[in-house]
């Protein structure tokens, strides 16, 4: 009903780009995959990407039911805009767009590649570490390094921020990253914790096809995060 009543039998006659998000509360990644399925059962899987999304709902940019969420998650506008994009290229100057996400289906759950070059998609990749882990122990008032290891799937773009959030409270600051001899970005910073607890640091990055710091638009954005354990 709430689909306009099609057949989801995969005969699609024209180009499509699906854009499905793994933290989807409403529309579950494994729709995407069923569909998928039915495209390539019926031969016209060469008119067709999927592109799946970490970190990413079904609400763009903020999340009516479960606003706690919005400072873990992403806004995935700027996917979409390049989607548009790169669907317009493909039927209008044969421009073929990036590949489909890459992923394993266990136990119903999508199981994303890890590294940018297997995942494919447009979305970067982000992996956090707090002291060379995936968590750090400290004592209050000692400082923690946080390290960003950040990947571009090949010519999808390049990285045109980086935000540090240390608090995990979604207070974005903006900082400085640089890119590797391998194409990957690095980006790096250091804490002082002076409260007991448990925190979760986050970077936001964003990667844009044509590099343009300065417009707002067509950016893929994704998310790494660590924890912080702080005792007396």
């Amino acid at each position: 009903m709430v689909s306009g009543g099609a057949g989801w039998n995969g005969k699609i006659n024209y180009k499509t780009i699906m854009v499905v998000n793994l933290l989807d509360l409403d529309a579950f990644p494994s729709d995407g995959d069923y569909y998928r399925e039915r495209v390539k059962a019926v031969g016209r899987d060469g008119d067709f990407r999927i592109w799946v999304n970490e970190n990413a709902n079904h609400h763009a940019s903020s999340d009516a039911y479960f606003p706690y969420l919005t400072n873990r998650l992403i806004n995935y506008t700027g996917i979409l805009e390049q989607a548009f994009r790169d669907l317009s290229a493909w039927v209008e100057d044969g421009v073929e767009p990036p590949d489909s996400t890459s992923y394993n289906v266990v136990d119903s759950q999508i199981i994303v590649a890890k590294e940018a070059a297997a995942r494919g998609g447009i979305q970067p990749i982000v992996k956090l570490t707090a002291n060379g882990t995936a968590c750090a122990n400290i004592t209050s008032g000692e400082s923690v390094n946080l390290s960003a290891c950040i990947q571009v799937p090949q010519e999808t773009g390049v990285i045109v921020s980086v935000e540090w959030d240390f608090l995990g409270d979604g207070d974005f600051v903006a900082a400085d990253s640089g890119a590797l001899p391998d194409g990957s970005w690095v980006a790096n910073a250091s804490y002082i914790y002076k409260e007991e607890g448990t925190w979760f640091p986050q970077v936001r990055v964003a990667s844009q096809r044509n590099g343009e710091r300065d417009k707002p638009f067509a950016r893929a954005y994704d998310l790494g995060r660590a924890r912080v354990m702080v005792s007396k």
